[in-house]
């Protein structure tokens, strides 16, 4: 080994004597694993941010019974509210009702309200945008009320919080289990009195996932947007990590200077030129 490269490394090891073996906690948690700790959380940063979906086209299945759902809905949804707009005594309290049954068989709670300003008593909202109601039907009006020769007009409200997240694959999305049975069984109430013979068919009404792009193209666009972000943004986090590494650098030689020991170390080493002296705790460091 030629003289110079002895050098290097007879200074390398008393640098590891110094740092690693006389400061072993400091010298591992500052120049190894913060910076660690960093890159990881950065490397795996797009996951953090976004909910477990997964797209593309499922498989045909039939809807939920209003019953089944009831049985799979979670977070303390113990009630159901409707509102009928003071439409009275009519088919719009007879769709309520049978609808209603379900949940009052379940052992839920009924909220009949005249204005849909009384939701927010009858469902008070979370910050987070949960309420203790499986869903509101809002009436607006039927073929009799509030004037003959009109439609059934009605309106589904759900939580803001629910459809987060969507799978394919999955039988128990938030429109499966609150919206989709919802619906189902207020067509299937309304149905049974415009049209008895159609109430069967309603009875075998399917769905089928689909979302507008493939899993793969969503990955691909979450990627993307994640290259887009480290571009702007990840200089910062990208300093940070080499902060400790070059902070036990510098403070090392620093503290070599303040001791005298790096005039020591170039007053012994019998190089021929006076700049290798300096190259090599350089490169030792």
């Amino acid at each position: 080994m030629p003289p110079f490269a002895r050098q290097v490394w007879t200074l390398v090891k008393k640098d590891l004597l110094i740092a690693a073996v006389r400061r072993p906690i400091s010298m591992t948690i500052r120049a190894l694993v913060l910076p660690l700790e960093i890159v990881l959380i950065v490397s795996y940063a797009q996951y953090f941010f976004n909910p477990p979906q997964y797209f593309g086209i499922g498989q045909p299945s039939p809807v939920l019974s209003l019953s089944d759902a009831i049985s799979r809905s979670s977070g303390g949804r113990n009630s159901i509210a409707f509102v009928d707009n003071g439409l009275t005594g009519g088919d719009i309290s007879a769709v309520i009702e049978d609808v209603a049954m379900p949940f009052r068989n379940a052992g839920k709670t009924i909220h009949n309200k005249a204005n849909s300003s009384d939701l927010t008593d009858a469902c008070p909202s979370s910050r987070r945008g949960t309420t203790s109601c499986y869903g509101a039907v809002v009436f607006h009006s039927s073929p009799d009320e509030p004037v003959k020769g009109g439609d059934w007009n009605y309106t589904i409200r759900s939580d803001t919080s629910l459809g987060g997240n969507f799978d394919v694959r999955s039988s128990s999305n938030d429109a499966q289990v609150y919206l989709l049975p919802l619906q189902r069984a207020v067509d299937l109430a309304i149905a049974s009195r415009l049209s008895p013979s159609k109430e069967a068919s309603l009875q075998k009404v399917g769905q089928y996932l689909f979302t507008q792009e493939s899993e793969e193209k969503r990955q691909l666009d979450t990627r993307q947007s994640y290259y887009r972000a480290g571009v702007s943004y990840f200089g910062v986090v990208f300093f940070l990590v080499m902060v400790g590494i070059v902070y036990q650098m510098t403070g090392l030689i620093a503290s070599e200077r303040e001791h005298g020991l790096s005039q020591l170390l170039d007053a012994m080493m019998p190089n021929i030129h006076r700049w290798q002296p300096q190259v090599a705790r350089l490169l030792a460091h």
